[in-house]
């Protein structure tokens, strides 16, 4: 199976439970409110704090709704940006799948109920002290993920009692990545509806045959060959907009149609990408694919290099994404 691993990322909001505090909050008075610390501690002891009550445990984190569980290991921190990261081990269980062996041939067994199919994944949080923005990076796979389980993890993480609501995850990605999604992208794809158009169709040839309908109407230009890259698309949106229906006494052009949107594809986008025709920018939210990031090595089994993953989230994106975020 291709793994095709990726990236998502999000930012991650306190929510106080107060209005007055929604103004001035901060991750430091949030830690030093649960943890029950003096208003005095430093940034290292506060951090330190947060790090050891959460990410020193090592037992599953089960979701039986999910039917999914995850532990954390190999966990550090980097007490200059705020960070924690590591890797997640974690997956299905009671998955009703078999186990064989292709060399010796044995019969399948079940796998337990209790058997976990683990992958690892990376994740990296930020939580500067004196923000009340962090920010989650959170590494899957095409087929196999754990963020149904971990983003309600890190949601909860930040809940307590008479300071905050659960934290709100919010999709984020950086604008080089939505520029290098724009730059490669092809419009796979052009609509053009309309609703309970009124045509009439008058007889020239006896009294009494006269028709009128009302019809729902839809256009799809499909580019062949990969022939319309987004850069083009203003042209095209001129040119095909300017065509016209000929209908029994009356004609349509397609920029007069009510709704004109279309697709955009990409070996960036995560699935094709809707877009209104008659706007003039077109936001697109891209997920990271791995193998198109030079400074990230991939295994032969698929699973990216963990050591050249650290380094480029730590050193390329986060970088990118402080000045966006904050």
């Amino acid at each position: 199976m291709i793994k095709n691993p990726k990236l998502s990322v999000y930012k991650v909001r306190l929510v106080p439970s107060s209005k007055k505090k929604s103004k001035s909050y901060s991750f430091r008075e949030f830690f030093i409110k649960k943890y029950d610390m003096k208003d005095s501690s430093t940034d290292n002891q506060i951090f330190n704090k947060f790090f050891s009550n959460v990410f020193k445990v090592s037992g599953y984190n089960d979701s039986s709704k999910k039917r999914k569980a995850f532990r954390l290991k190999d966990i550090s921190k980097k007490f200059a940006n705020s960070i924690i990261h590591g890797v997640i081990e974690g997956g299905p269980y009671d998955s009703g799948k078999t186990s064989g062996n292709k060399k010796t041939k044995r019969e399948s067994k079940k796998i337990g109920k209790n058997i976990i199919i683990q992958d690892d994944f990376y994740f990296l949080l930020q939580t500067k002290l004196n923000e009340k923005t962090g920010i989650l990076i959170l590494q899957t796979y095409g087929q196999e993920n754990i963020d149904d389980i971990f983003k309600p993890f890190i949601k909860n993480l930040f809940k307590f009692s008479g300071q905050t609501y659960k934290a709100v995850i919010e999709p984020f990605i950086p604008n080089s990545i939505k520029d290098l999604a724009k730059e490669t992208a092809i419009v796979s794809e052009l609509n053009y509806s309309t609703k309970d158009l009124t045509v009439n169709h008058i007889s020239d040839e006896r009294i009494g045959d006269d028709l009128e309908a009302k019809f729902n109407i839809k256009i799809s230009i499909v580019p062949i060959d990969e022939s319309l890259p987004l850069h083009t698309l203003s042209k095209w949106r001129k040119a095909l907009g300017n065509s016209v229906l000929k209908l029994p006494n009356r004609e349509v052009s397609l920029d007069d149609f009510n709704s004109k949107t279309g697709y955009l594809k990409s070996d960036t986008l995560k699935n094709p990408t809707r877009f209104e025709i008659q706007k003039d920018s077109i936001s697109v939210k891209p997920t990271i694919y791995l193998e198109k990031i030079e400074e990230v090595d991939i295994e032969e089994n698929g699973t990216p290099n963990w050591t050249t993953l650290k380094d480029y989230c730590i050193n390329e994106l986060i970088p990118e994404l402080e000045n966006e975020v904050y």
